[in-house]
């Protein structure tokens, strides 16, 4: 897929710090894709989503091809919105 365009959320079901980063953007009404990966079948452990996140983590955010993941620096770099 291309994340290279807008503002795409990569999170999973029962993960606090994803809910963060998705309140966040849908309390600043940031328009974003939303990708559920699920831990069950090992999305996070994919190798498709190692290439973009290395630590295989949830939540990460790709924004116009910028990678940032962790959640309070999410909640930081949507702060420039």
């Amino acid at each position: 897929s291309d994340f290279s365009k807008g503002l795409h959320i990569f999170w999973g079901s029962g993960s606090p710090p994803a809910w963060r980063a998705l309140l966040c953007a849908n309390e600043k009404q940031i328009p974003y894709t939303s990708h559920l990966l699920s831990f069950e079948r090992g999305d996070t452990k994919a190798e498709w989503y190692l290439k973009l996140n290395p630590r295989g983590m949830v939540p990460m955010v790709v924004d116009d091809g910028v990678m940032v993941a962790e959640s309070l620096a999410i909640l930081a770099y949507m702060e420039r919105y």
